[in-house]
């Protein structure tokens, strides 16, 4: 088994990705270090996650295994920081984005089941999804305000500061960026 959690680079995020079998990492870094911190949460992850066989798109289940492991810890670790290092990390790094990004994109949502006909498929067999998907709500939660519940004023970032933070670093936010030129912020 390799060291890195993600060996291969590809070019972009796509549920064809998926379909195709392919298993390289979508755009991001591969391992600390190399442009951040995060690794990308990918479809094989998810039918992992779902306890979904070989045939079915889950690949490794060790592999998922370690990039959830990974990846708590890196959101805990994340989120323990103080607001000005909170605020840094998320201004220097862009893997933090593309996994934001990669797990809002293929991770399931309770509502999905109905329509993909779980019929037969077993409990997840990842320990600590579910901690994984607290972890990204309560980062994109962080993310959304400028100011962290009982931080001082001076440890928040202006409205100003906050909004060029956000709407330059996640792509995402595409939409309210449009909307905040157009009311002049």
């Amino acid at each position: 088994m390799s060291k890195s959690l993600r060996p291969q680079q590809g070019q972009s995020l796509s549920r064809e990705s998926d379909a195709a079998g392919v298993t390289s990492s979508a755009a991001g870094p591969t391992r600390p270090g190399n442009r951040g911190h995060f690794v990308n949460y990918l479809p094989q992850d998810e039918a992992v996650a779902a306890g979904r066989g070989a045939d079915e798109g889950g690949l490794d289940p060790v592999e998922a295994q370690r990039v959830v492991d990974y990846l708590n810890g890196e959101l805990s670790r994340l989120l323990k920081l103080s607001p000005r290092d909170f605020w840094r990390e998320v201004a220097s790094d862009p893997s933090l984005y593309n996994l934001l990004e990669s797990f809002l994109q293929f991770r399931s949502r309770w509502y999905d089941f109905p329509y993909r006909g779980v019929k037969g498929i077993v409990a997840g067999i990842i320990v600590g999804e579910f901690e994984l998907s607290r972890r990204v709500f309560m980062t994109l939660y962080r993310i959304s305000s400028n100011r962290d519940p009982g931080a001082r004023a001076a440890d928040s970032l202006s409205p100003r500061d906050h909004a060029g933070i956000v709407l330059s670093s996640f792509p995402l936010t595409s939409v309210c960026k449009k909307l905040l030129s157009d009311v002049g912020i």
